[in-house]
């Protein structure tokens, strides 16, 4: 609304100034040529020839009947507009203006006769027409406007004026004339429009940068919004992303409490081994979730590592604490000799994790299945982990893979757990070692994470 007003203030200055040079030209050279005149050269003695010799019946009429002195006035005033068409000289008095001050020659004007009225004493003036009232007995043309003399103009108004001149002479039986000479070019708002260019420039920036400023302020007001959300969801939730190592811990310990486990040294060494990789697994999770930025390719603590060996240890301590009643997890093996990879064995380890968890999570089946298994080609090797789950809605798959992203049905559903962490730590895990991710997911049906090694 700022910028409208000021723009509309500005055009109505220019507009009111648009013509003013010009028009004060022809203004002094149309008063010399009817400086002993009205109208136009001659204009005068036609006037007065109507009412001087109609005078005495006016004065008559005005003092003995108010309603035929209005039908003679305006009979008289009919018969002074005809004869002031008809000899009308002000075309070629406009045209002698224009050519003599270089003016533009397709300049359009009007004149008219706003007012008339007659003195009987040279002190009170009686009214025979003005243009502001409305007269039955005259043309509707007369009506507004005036009378029009001569020109095209349809327009008119105080910023066309070139002149209003209004001629008295204070004695009995006389008269008293007012009238106006309007001018002005066809294209006048074009060549208005034309001047406020920069006017316009200026305030078409100000408002797109305005919009501009409040897009991209609403932009990041929305992302640290969702940030702030999805931060609040990791803050609430973090005690759950530790429950995998710690169950794992807790149920080891218990089972080494039994009497029966005690004597046999083999289950003993095994639960031990399972307290002490998870132990260590929940200490390097902890210090990777409050560093999560660290996670990069420099990182990485390689060392080599047959992969098969590592997915039977991850498998095996993840049932532990699983409930077998519900969840199945099978792996099978390639054909061909085990495989010893160039791995961070913490980052591998909380990537496979993820991955299962995600299957068992996100699966309404009766039993969730998750099926590992590895195929080798020429040139790769592929780690293969599929679930029976309800899969990933097209409309958010690009997300997935996102810092703290979880998806719209984990959030509605409540006892759906998490951090939004699994995916993000798989991509970065992926890319850190220079390996590839595919994902096949058919919704409702299930998802296949295939893990690509280049050979």
């Amino acid at each position: 609304m700022v910028q409208y007003f000021l723009v509309y203030n500005t055009y109505e200055l220019k507009n009111d100034k648009f013509f003013l040079a010009e028009a004060a030209q022809i203004k002094g050279d149309y008063s010399n040529a009817i400086r002993n005149d009205k109208v136009f050269p001659g204009g005068q003695a036609i006037i007065d020839s109507f009412l001087n010799r109609n005078m005495s019946e006016f004065e008559r009429l005005y003092k003995s009947d108010q309603k035929q002195f209005n039908v003679f006035s305006q009979l008289v005033i009919d018969s002074i507009a005809v004869s002031l068409r008809a000899k009308s000289n002000i075309d070629s008095l406009i045209e002698a203006i224009i050519k003599q001050n270089n003016l533009e020659t397709d300049l359009i004007w009007l004149s008219t006769v706003d007012h008339i009225s007659i003195t009987f004493n040279g002190l009170q003036y009686v009214t025979l027409y003005d243009k502001s009232k409305q007269y039955e007995g005259l043309d509707s043309a007369f009506q507004n406007k005036g009378i029009v003399v001569d020109g095209s103009l349809q327009n008119t108004g105080p910023s066309n004026l070139v002149s209003n001149i209004t001629i008295s002479t204070p004695t009995a039986y006389s008269n008293r004339i007012g009238f106006s000479l309007y001018t002005d070019t066809p294209h006048r708002t074009r060549a208005i429009i034309a001047r406020m260019l920069p006017t316009f420039l200026l305030s078409l920036f100000s408002i797109l940068s305005l919009a501009t400023i409040f897009y991209i302020t609403f932009r990041n007001w929305s992302k640290q919004k969702k940030l702030a959300e999805m931060k609040s969801d990791f803050v609430n939730s973090i005690n759950h992303e530790f429950q995998t190592p710690l169950s794992a811990i807790i149920v080891a310990n218990k089972t080494l409490e039994k009497h029966e486990v005690k004597e046999n040294k083999e289950m003993v060494a095994s639960l031990t081994g399972v307290i002490g990789r998870q132990a260590e697994r929940l200490s390097d999770l902890f210090r990777q979730v409050m560093d999560i930025t660290m996670m990069n390719e420099s990182t990485l603590q390689k060392e080599p590592v047959i992969i098969e060996e590592l997915l039977k240890e991850v498998i095996d301590d993840y049932m532990i604490q699983a409930d077998n009643n519900k969840v199945q997890i099978s792996f099978k093996e390639a054909d061909a000799q085990p495989h010893t990879v160039l791995l961070d064995r913490f980052w591998v380890t909380t990537m496979v994790v993820n991955l299962i968890e995600n299957g068992i999570k996100y699966n309404t089946s009766a039993t969730k299945r998750i099926s590992i298994f590895i195929t080798e080609s020429k040139k790769a090797l592929t780690v293969h982990i599929v679930d029976n789950g309800v899969g990933i809605p097209a409309s958010e798959f690009k997300n997935i893979f996102d810092k703290f992203y979880r998806t719209t049905k984990s959030i509605e559903n409540k006892a759906v757990k998490g951090l939004g962490l699994g995916l993000y730590y798989t991509k970065q895990c992926i890319e850190a070692h220079r390996w590839q991710l595919h994902v096949d997911t058919v919704e409702k049906s299930g998802t296949d994470f295939s893990i690509v090694i280049p050979l």
